[in-house]
């Protein structure tokens, strides 16, 4: 019985010689076995294409050398099937035997000729089909294809094609009794006259199928199509969808037939097979009649059709130390690919969102690399190719990949802490360079972290156990900062505490990575300063601030500092306080104390504190003991200088005391003081010089000591709140003393 009747595949004598060679050259280990696979020989064999440079277009670029022994195998002529001739009974329907296989009838994909710029990896093996058992029948020429078609039927009823009971249902799916064997129903149909005007007595009955709009969906299992009912339909449809992936078919016998469905329960079918071209034109041919018989025999109408572009085939995409790779195949005839790359929490269904496309300006034909993705974040990508059919542009279906940008998550390094408030509400501001992924967590302790936790990966789990405990991470707004940084502002320091570490973490996928910790010292201001005048030299004094390695003093004149001096604590208690190397400005100056901490080799104070020194008036004076012819004392002369010229000099006394220093104006007899001047002057108990220089004045005052023994002394003749402004310096006892 014939292999190639209607209701069979059709055998392509191309395809088997082609076939017969390549398995001769592996027989004889001129070819390794699966090197050249069916789809390839099949898509040369359907191509039409007998030069050996078009052949080797369709080829991938390790099977080109085999173009010119393809080109003499496709050129050789070679004898068909004979053609079965047309039944003289217009009324006999065709019916062929087909055996049931144990697998599904609908066929599994396969893969077609390969792309001109990258090539789809084919199946390493076709799956095997039953051959169908025919018997010859006289019918029209059936389409190229349909063998591989499905068919989706209603229940057949007694005379064959029942009209009771619509609804769409797969005849290979169908359970026959033993002897009894389904219809081919996609033989049968009759021959599309090409060019003839379709009227109503070409539908028995006048019935004209309205055209209508055919919808696609192409996905990971095929491309699903659907339409609407036409208008116009008689009691029983049939209709026929066909595909070319050559060109678009100007009739139903011209093309592959993808699937035959019957009724109007469900008008949509899936074409599992893989694409062999760019672009596959898709078509629903209607027949419609009385009975579903005559609707075969009748002119069948073009109600649909579509063109669907490929997709790119054999995506593979991987990233690269920030970078995102992708690779595929696309068939020849596709003008470009669209790439769009989409954060995964904006992703919407559908098509993809024009806003997201990248690498607009390259065809991205092979693949593509997107150095711009941001690490740490998860995107999808999707692929559109875009073909031109008919003069218009015309994108595929998405084909959709998420993808995990991975992020090197370095420590924070650069992290600076800087101090302001006041003793009640002393605050922090910390700052640092923004990183690119993870969390960024600051941990504020009161003890430095253990060692070794700096600059090192460890689970997030791991924390505590380094003295990072989750309480004593800080809550504190992450913001953005004008210089660029980011950072937390006003993080209070603990009352109780005087030293404190911040920490950065960088937290991603439950990995920590511990930055460097930058300690900080709150050094707090002096309490309770005070000058402590000793005449020639002033001692400052104060309380200790906490936290303090030394206390700086800076003398201020006019908002300028005209000396300094820094006191260690050691040294602050082995003096006693603060002592200046030279004495204070004598009218008077400014203090200002800060205490003073060292952290991490860095300078640290604390708020300044300062103190005003009033000054202090110094007069030197100087005895000169006069004596008599008997050596006896008989007058003292008085010279008076100071430190800097003086003006408005104090009143002044001598006091005398027969045993002692006097210690204080009433401590003895004031004596009488007049200049010691060619002029006569009048006595006087308190004396009031014009002006004391800083050198010992050549004008002097006199007492008389006639008759007088033990000691005199000079003081400031001033009541007690105005004694501490002024100092007398004593000369040596030893000119104090009279005898």
């Amino acid at each position: 019985m014939d292999d190639h009747t209607l209701g069979g595949a059709p055998v392509d004598p191309t395809f088997e010689r082609l076939k017969a060679w390549r398995d001769r050259e592996v027989l004889e280990s001129r070819l390794q076995l699966g090197e050249i696979k069916d789809t390839y020989l099949r898509a040369v064999a359907r191509s039409g294409q007998r030069r050996a440079a078009e052949i080797a277009a369709m080829l991938p670029a390790a099977l080109r050398k085999y173009a010119p022994d393809l080109e003499r195998l496709v050129a050789t002529p070679a004898a068909g099937p004979s053609t079965p001739t047309m039944p003289a009974d217009p009324t006999d329907t065709p019916v062929t035997a087909v055996q049931h296989p144990t697998t599904p009838s609908f066929p599994e994909p396969v893969e077609g000729p390969s792309p001109e710029h990258s090539q789809p990896t084919p199946p390493e093996q076709q799956p095997t089909r039953p051959e169908p058992v025919e018997r010859p029948c006289p019918s029209t020429t059936p389409s190229a294809s349909t063998s591989s078609a499905r068919v989706e039927v209603p229940p057949t009823e007694p005379d064959g094609y029942g009209l009771e009971q619509p609804g769409p249902r797969r005849a290979a799916e169908q359970h026959q009794p033993a002897g009894v064997q389904p219809p081919d129903l996609a033989a049968g149909f009759a021959p599309y006259e090409f060019g003839s005007d379709l009227d109503a007595a070409g539908f028995g009955g006048g019935a004209v199928p309205s055209t209508v709009a055919l919808r696609s969906l192409t996905g990971s299992d095929g491309v699903r199509l659907a339409w609407d009912q036409p208008d116009g339909l008689a009691g029983a449809t049939a209709y026929r969808v066909v595909a070319s992936d050559e060109h678009r078919p100007y009739s139903p016998d011209r093309a592959d037939l993808v699937a035959v469905v019957l009724g109007d329960a469900e008008r949509s079918t899936l074409d599992t097979r893989p694409f062999t071209a760019a672009i596959r034109y898709y078509q629903v041919w209607c027949n419609t009649g009385p009975t579903l018989a005559l609707a075969r025999r009748g002119q069948p109408r073009l109600i649909a059709e579509k063109a669907v572009v490929s997709r790119v085939v054999d995506v593979e995409l991987r990233e690269d130390e920030g970078r995102v790779i992708g690779q595929w195949s696309v068939w020849y005839g596709i003008d470009r690919v669209h790439i769009y790359r989409t954060p995964v929490e904006r992703a919407r269904p559908g098509q993809p969102d024009p806003q997201y496309r990248i690498l607009a300006a390259e065809p991205n034909l092979g693949g593509f690399v997107d150095n711009d993705a941001e690490r740490g974040r998860r995107y999808l990508y999707q692929f559109c190719t875009e073909a031109t059919v008919d003069g218009v542009p015309q994108l595929s279906g998405a084909v959709t990949v998420e993808v995990g940008v991975s992020a090197v998550v370095d420590p924070i390094d650069d992290l600076e802490v800087s101090q302001h408030g006041n003793d009640d509400d002393w605050q922090f501001d910390l700052l640092w360079s923004p990183q690119p992924a993870g969390r960024v967590f600051v941990y504020r302790t009161e003890n430095r972290p253990l060692a070794g936790a700096e600059h090192g990966s460890h689970p997030e789990s791991a924390l505590p156990q380094m003295n990072l405990a989750d309480a004593d991470r800080l809550a504190h707004p992450i913001s953005p900062q004008p210089d660029g940084r980011v950072g937390m502002r006003n993080v209070p320091w603990p009352r109780r505490w005087d030293r404190a570490y911040f920490t950065p973490v960088v937290v991603l996928d439950g990995i920590a990575r511990v930055g460097r910790t930058v300690p900080a010292v709150r050094v707090r201001p002096v309490h309770d300063p005070v000058i402590v005048e000793r005449c020639d030299q002033q001692v400052l004094k104060f309380g200790w601030p906490p936290g303090a390695a030394t206390v700086l003093a800076e003398i201020l004149q006019g908002g300028d500092v005209t000396g300094t001096v820094e006191c260690s604590t050691d040294l602050y208690n082995q003096l006693g306080g603060v002592q200046f190397a030279r004495p204070l400005p004598n009218r008077g100056a400014t203090v200002r104390i800060t205490g003073v901490s060292f952290v991490g080799g860095e300078r640290r104070e604390s708020v300044p504190v300062e103190v005003r020194y009033p000054g202090l008036m110094r007069i030197r004076y100087g005895l000169e003991l006069r004596r008599t012819l008997l050596l006896k004392p008989d007058r003292v002369l008085i010279r008076l200088s100071s430190e800097s010229d003086i003006t408005n000099c104090p009143p002044l006394v001598l006091v005398h005391h027969p045993t002692r220093l006097p210690l204080h104006p009433g401590d003895g007899q004031q004596l009488e003081v007049t200049e010691d001047i060619e002029e006569v002057t009048r006595p006087v108990l308190r004396f009031r010089p014009d002006g004391i220089g800083t050198r010992p004045g050549a004008v002097a005052w006199k007492a008389s000591v006639r008759g007088r023994t033990g000691y005199v002394r000079l003081f400031a003749d001033l009541p007690p709140e105005r004694t501490s402004l002024v100092a007398i310096l004593d000369p040596p006892v030893d000119s104090l003393r009279l005898g």
